[in-house]
C-alpha cells in the first residue's frame, strides 16, 4: 500500500476505513483484515500526523456464527476492537436486525 492510493500530494494517509457486509465467507478474512493494517499503517508512519488513527468502521450482516468468530479473532490480533452499543445506532442496525458494527484502530 503506498500513499499514493490517496490522491492527493498533500495527504499521505486516510481517516477512516468503511467496510460493509464484506465478511460472509471465511477465504475473504486474511485479505480484508490484511488490507485494512496496511491502509492503517499508512497513518501509523506518517510522522506528522503520529497523535492521529486511522479508524475502520466494519459493519456486517450476521449470517455464519463460524465466519463472524473467524473474522473478529483475526481483526483483533491486529486492532484494538470495540462493538458499538445499541444505544449509539440507528434502528435498522440495532441488536435485533441481524447487524452489528465494530469500531478498530491498529495496535501499536
Amino acid at each position: 500500500m503506498t500513499p499514493s492510493l490517496t490522491g492527493s500530494e498533500d495527504k499521505s494517509s486516510f481517516d477512516a476505513v468503511i467496510a460493509c457486509d464484506c465478511i460472509y465467507n471465511d477465504v475473504l478474512i486474511d485479505p480484508l483484515v490484511q488490507t485494512c493494517i496496511d491502509v492503517c499503517k499508512l497513518r501509523a508512519s506518517d510522522a506528522t500526523r503520529n497523535e492521529e488513527f486511522t479508524v475502520c468502521i466494519v459493519a456486517q450482516q450476521l449470517r455464519s456464527a463460524e465466519v463472524f468468530e473467524g473474522w473478529l479473532k483475526a481483526f483483533h490480533k491486529a486492532f484494538r476492537v470495540w462493538r458499538l452499543p445499541n444505544e449509539e445506532l440507528i434502528d435498522g442496525l440495532k441488536e435485533d436486525s441481524g447487524f452489528v458494527l465494530h469500531i478498530g484502530v491498529l495496535r501499536v
